[in-house]
């Protein structure tokens, strides 16, 4: 009967400590910052799926609060935009076509 509460409260004193060091890091440690850079130039509506599942792949992970999404930048041969990260979903929600995606911090 000893031996089993022993091991009890070790295991419940083990669960303990690692749920509060996770806890510790998740609010020491910070979370990634990007700005996404988006060419918002012509391209085939094939090349454009691909590039709009990636997109939405990374809003998800903002979402998550994986990433932040600092901000998001369209740019094309006439000029530049920025735009929040809800830009983002705007911006995938109209099918705007685009060659390439790229995300740089």
């Amino acid at each position: 009967m000893a031996l089993n509460t022993a091991l009890c409260k070790t295991l419940g004193v083990s669960w303990l400590a690692f749920m509060g060091a996770g806890l510790l890091m998740s609010r020491v440690l910070p979370i990634p910052e990007l700005t996404l850079l988006i060419d918002h130039s012509y391209c085939p509506d094939a090349q454009w799926q691909p590039v709009a599942h990636a997109y939405g792949q990374i809003y998800r992970q903002h979402q998550r609060r994986q990433i932040r999404i600092k901000q998001v930048i369209l740019f094309n041969p006439l000029g530049s935009e920025l735009g929040s990260p809800k830009f983002l979903i705007g911006f995938l929600g109209r099918q705007v076509r685009c060659t390439s995606a790229g995300a740089g911090v």
